[in-house]
């Protein structure tokens, strides 16, 4: 799924983030890819790139699966942001950047400021807005 103001690797990273904060347990990265609907391959490589950054957990095997290092809560969307993609989230100097990300930070940077204010809890209240059990649209975890 394209979004129009949102990188796809910082999309993916917090639909698996959302996800981990649901289910309260571990999970593989076959099982968070079914219930996301992002491909296994994408999974297993947004899962790997946040547990390096510091915002899960993981064990190998059978038993195993990846987890959120810290409650919900704790967990900055900005952060992940910043991770994820450092010059996007304001990390570059004014004097690096380009005419197009000049014109991205005034057009949207109201609505990326107040999306980063946010945390994993706030998204993953967000996600159960709306939801009924028989809504095919979302697959409980």
């Amino acid at each position: 799924m394209k979004t129009p103001y949102l990188d796809t690797r910082i999309y993916y990273s917090l639909k698996c983030l959302v996800c981990l904060a649901e289910a309260g347990a571990p999970r593989q990265s076959k099982e968070l890819a079914l219930l996301t609907g992002i491909t296994p391959a994408e999974t297993a490589k947004m899962l790997s790139l946040l547990a390096w950054g510091g915002f899960l957990s993981s064990k190998r095997g059978s038993k195993g699966g990846f987890w959120l290092r810290l409650p919900a809560a704790q967990i900055q969307v900005k952060e992940v942001m910043r991770f994820l993609q450092p010059a996007w989230a304001g990390n570059s100097s004014k004097d690096d950047e380009d005419s197009i990300l000049r014109v991205w930070r005034k057009k949207v940077g109201r609505v990326s400021e107040d999306f980063e204010k946010l945390s994993l809890a706030d998204l993953v209240r967000e996600s159960h807005k709306g939801f009924s059990p028989g809504n095919s649209s979302r697959r409980k975890g």
